[in-house]
């Protein structure tokens, strides 16, 4: 591929493999936890990629091994890809962006692979004034002629044509999601694209109508939780009153029972003692009265009289012994 003379002058200003890294060649080592050896890393990592058994994967390994070796400019070459598509991903490549997303970019491979489908479907997606502000930042940051840089992207897109067939290239799209949305991007957002816009757009409103279903089945839960409380709260207050209100009736008739008991106890005794009382009077009542009328018997029985013959008397004498037989 012909890279223009531009770029091959510029190519002999390259950092060779060994030398010291640019701030945004740092930013990705920090990103892909490198180690001090960037090339040896660069190695292990296309061999790596050119093994999986995913054949999209494997095949964005072989471009990446492509521009390593095709440019002349060693790991350059390859930092400068993954450089550009994090760029066109969200990242600012910042020391700000770098330490608060290094912890959260774990799969060097993925990463590469979001890498590479963000500059096949975002690059062309982009205006010319877009396009040279990230040429601008990739220039300054690492440290190479924006018509290399030009090159690298321009050999990745065809390339990648070449080599990847339409299923393999359309994988990509899953890649740049996971990571775009690392930093606050969808997939349209990358890609430009009105399918992509439309897809996002459905799966926005499906994320909005799923978050206000759990809201309101949340808010729903949480008035039938406190309504339960409140009845359950009801009912045992009320259960409390009644039993508080039983209790109260309970002594109340208790109390009362006793009061009648004792009322009852004292006019039973009270009328015992009346009945003696009156009893007893009714005896000496009745006494009093018999003796009252044996005296007035007493004294209105007529006095013995000493016997006299009356002439009747005589008469049954006289006739008693007419009828007695005579002696013999």
């Amino acid at each position: 591929m012909a890279i223009g003379a531009e770029a091959l002058l510029n190519v002999a200003k390259l950092h060779p493999a060994g030398m010291v890294l640019s701030s945004m060649a740092t930013a990705i080592q920090g990103i892909y936890s490198m180690g001090a050896s960037v090339n040896e890393f660069i190695d292990d990592h296309i061999d790596a990629m050119k093994k999986s058994a995913n054949p999209t994967v494997s095949k964005t390994g072989r471009v990446l091994e492509m521009a390593k070796f095709g440019f002349g400019l060693g790991y350059m070459s390859s930092v400068t890809i993954i450089a550009t598509g994090q760029l066109l991903l969200g990242n600012t490549l910042s020391a700000v962006g770098t330490v608060a997303t290094a912890a959260t970019l774990t799969n060097p491979i993925a990463m590469t692979c979001a890498a590479f489908g963000a500059i096949y479907y975002g690059w062309s997606a982009l205006s010319d004034a877009e396009r040279n502000e990230i040429l601008d930042k990739l220039r300054a940051g690492l440290e190479i002629g924006v018509e290399t840089i030009k090159a690298i992207i321009a050999f990745v897109v065809k390339t990648t044509n070449e080599i990847l067939s339409p299923e393999n290239i359309a994988e990509f799209k899953g890649f740049i999601k996971t990571y775009a949305a690392k930093f606050g991007k969808s997939l349209s957002d990358v890609t430009g694209k009105m399918v992509d816009i439309l897809k996002d757009a459905a799966e926005q409103t499906v994320k909005k109508s799923n978050e206000i279903y759990e809201s309101t089945a949340s808010v729903l839960s949480e008035v039938a939780t406190q309504t339960g409380q409140a009845a359950s709260s009801a009912a045992e207050t009320t259960s409390s009153a009644a039993k508080s209100a039983l209790e109260s009736t309970g002594a109340m008739l208790g109390t009362t029972s006793m009061a009648v008991k004792g009322a009852v106890g004292k006019a039973s005794e009270a009328a015992s003692i009346a009945a003696g009382a009156a009893s007893e009077t009714a005896k000496g009542l009745y006494e009093r009265t018999v003796d009252a009328a044996q005296q007035l018997t007493t004294s209105k029985t007529k006095p013995e009289l000493p016997a006299v013959d009356t002439p009747k008397a005589v008469a049954d004498e006289v006739a008693v012994k007419d009828i007695r037989p005579p002696k013999v």
